[in-house]
């Protein structure tokens, strides 16, 4: 995405008691599978943007595969700082 700045895969493992992020190189999604990115799971998350991003807005993205195909989708801006408030209350 190149008008976004730099953009990672990201999940979340429970790791000695905690909930961490963990960067992945890569994700395989098997034939015929949906894998659903959200919140306290798996995500994409944005460094650094170029454009103003406005947590509750949608945003247009077209994801690249391996094999050459494109999805054209839209994924829902969460603001990182408002989710960690949002799950110690």
């Amino acid at each position: 995405i190149e008008t976004l700045g730099r953009v990672e895969i990201h999940t979340h493992e429970h790791k000695n008691g905690m909930m961490q992020m963990r960067k992945l190189e890569e994700l395989q999604v098997p034939a015929h599978q949906t894998l659903v990115f959200q919140p306290g799971g798996l995500h994409l998350m944005l460094f650094a943007p170029t454009q103003k991003l406005v947590a509750g807005e949608q945003l247009k993205m077209t994801l690249y595969f391996a094999d050459g195909d494109r999805v054209f989708t839209q994924a829902r801006i969460y603001n990182l700082l408002e989710q960690s408030q949002d799950n110690n209350s």
